[in-house]
């Protein structure tokens, strides 16, 4: 996965993940507007990632259905450059698996799309409409998700928890940032993919006896 590093503190870095495909996609529907068509190398140049990670992600969106080869070209001896165009032009970038099928969606995905619907939640009624298909996000999960992206700003305190109550949580309109849910990192960084931003403070970091 590509990556951004960051410095926190001179000593202390953290790897955070970038939402490139959402970007590569981005880039093709632009070169790809009114039926034009494009090369795996037009993409390339207007990003700063690897080659074969635009490759590999074209090649699902071509299994996908997504693009489709326009045609081929013979450039040097036996290798031929293949002209694209898109077929779906869909402004969130499909996640898709090797094969081309779509990736089933995470967890965090269910959440941050039901809190930007309900009317001021706790975590149980968030558990409870999130459940798909048998897939059940524990409670304590989603306290704990729930707890972060408060830290994070993305959410306001409607009603204090008590001892025999959970809080009840209200979400920021203005804080809806995109289709990708926060993630919440190991160290308890809050990355929002759709702003490849931190959001929040930065955690308290013991320092080394």
């Amino acid at each position: 996965m590509d990556a951004l590093t960051i410095d926190l503190f001179q000593n202390i870095t953290v790897r955070l993940p970038l939402r490139a495909q959402q970007g590569y996609w981005n880039i093709i529907r632009a070169l790809g507007a009114e039926g034009q068509e494009f090369v795996l190398n037009d993409v390339y140049l207007r990003t700063f990632a690897a080659r074969p990670s635009i490759a590999e992600f074209v090649r699902r969106l071509t299994k996908a259905k997504y693009l489709k080869t326009a045609r081929s070209v013979k450039k040097h001896g036996a290798i031929r450059e293949k002209y694209y165009v898109v077929l779906k032009n869909v402004s969130t970038a499909p996640r898709l698996k090797r094969d081309g099928t779509e990736v089933q969606p995470k967890l965090t995905d269910f959440m941050w799309r039901a809190m930007k619907m309900l009317p001021p939640f706790d975590a149980h009624e968030l558990v409870k409409v999130c459940e798909v298909d048998g897939r059940k996000i524990a409670l304590d999960t989603a306290k704990y998700y729930l707890k972060c992206l408060h830290k994070a700003g993305y959410l306001r305190v409607h009603i204090e928890h008590t001892h025999n109550a959970l809080a009840i949580y209200h979400f920021i309109k203005s804080k809806n940032t995109g289709h990708y849910p926060p993630l919440v990192l190991r160290t308890k960084i809050v990355w929002d993919q759709n702003i490849e931003q931190v959001m929040g403070e930065y955690p308290e970091f013991e320092e080394a006896a």
